[in-house]
C-alpha cells in the first residue's frame, strides 16, 4: 500500500492486494515495484513534483490571468519523459535549449516551455521592466530547479551564506539575456507546409496594414522608450 502511495499516488485497488497477497513468490516485491513503475500513473504522480519546481502554471498569474491554451503540452511532455526513463542529463538539455540542440525534434521543442511558465502581465506598461522580471524568474527558477540553490538573493548582493557574488547571478542570467518568447508549430511534413503556405498567404495579404500600423505607433513607442531611458538615468 505504501509503495503504490508514493510511485502512483493512487491507493492499490482491492485485486491488486488482493494478487500480492496471494503471490508467495521470493520476487513478488519486485515484481510489485516493477508493475508501479510501468504504470502511465507513475510518470504522472513524479511529474506533479517537478512541475511545482518549474512554476508550471496553465495561465499568467497577476492581474489579467490570461489562459496558456497550450501549457498542457509541457505537463504531458514531462510526463512522457518520466514514463520512457529519459535521461535527466537530456531532459535538462531538452529544456534549457531543445530547439538549439534538437532542431527539428518536437519534443524537444515542447520542452523548452520550461522558460516559458514565468508569470507574466501581458500589458504591463512599463516594458522594460516586465523582461527584466521574466529575466530574473528564468534565472532563479534554473538555479532552483537544477542547481539546487536559491541564487535569487544574488540579484541584490552578494550571497549571504553561499559563495555566490551578484557578478556570478548576472553572468547566469547573461545565459538567456537573447530569450525571446516564440510560438512555434509542431506540424510535420506535408501539414507543416501547408500551414507555412496559409501563414505566407496571410503575412503577404496584410503587410502594408502591419507596415502602416508600425508607423503610427512608432513615435509613441520611441517617446515611451525615451522617458524610461530618462528615468534610468535619473
Amino acid at each position: 500500500r505504501r509503495i503504490t502511495f508514493d510511485l502512483t499516488g493512487l491507493p492499490p485497488a482491492p485485486e491488486e492486494i488482493e494478487a500480492f497477497v496471494d503471490d508467495r513468490s521470493p520476487d513478488a516485491y519486485a515484481k510489485l515495484v516493477n508493475r508501479l513503475l510501468a504504470s502511465s500513473a507513475f510518470g504522472e504522480r513524479q511529474a506533479t513534483w517537478w512541475l511545482d519546481v518549474v512554476r508550471y502554471a496553465e495561465s499568467d498569474g497577476f492581474k489579467a490571468d490570461d489562459p496558456r491554451p497550450n501549457a498542457w503540452r509541457y505537463r504531458d511532455y514531462v510526463i512522457q519523459s518520466f514514463n520512457s526513463d529519459k535521461p535527466f542529463n537530456r531532459m535538462i538539455m531538452e529544456q534549457l535549449a531543445g530547439d538549439e540542440q534538437y532542431p527539428g525534434n518536437g519534443d524537444a521543442l515542447v520542452a523548452t516551455g520550461f522558460l516559458r511558465h514565468y508569470p507574466d502581465e501581458y500589458n504591463a506598461v512599463n516594458l522594460e521592466q516586465r523582461r527584466q522580471e521574466i529575466l530574473f524568474d528564468i534565472t532563479d527558477t534554473t538555479a532552483s530547479a537544477f542547481l539546487g540553490i536559491t541564487l535569487g538573493c544574488a540579484k541584490c548582493h552578494d550571497h549571504k551564506f553561499d559563495p555566490i557574488a551578484q557578478s556570478d547571478y548576472f553572468r547566469m542570467q547573461a545565459f538567456f539575456a537573447g530569450y525571446f518568447p516564440k510560438d512555434s508549430s509542431l506540424l510535420n511534413g506535408e501539414s507543416h507546409a501547408a500551414y507555412e503556405a496559409k501563414r505566407k498567404a496571410w503575412d503577404d495579404k496584410t503587410a502594408a496594414y502591419r507596415a502602416k500600423l508600425e508607423e503610427i505607433e512608432k513615435p509613441y513607442l520611441d517617446k515611451e522608450m525615451q522617458q524610461q531611458w530618462d528615468r534610468h538615468v535619473e
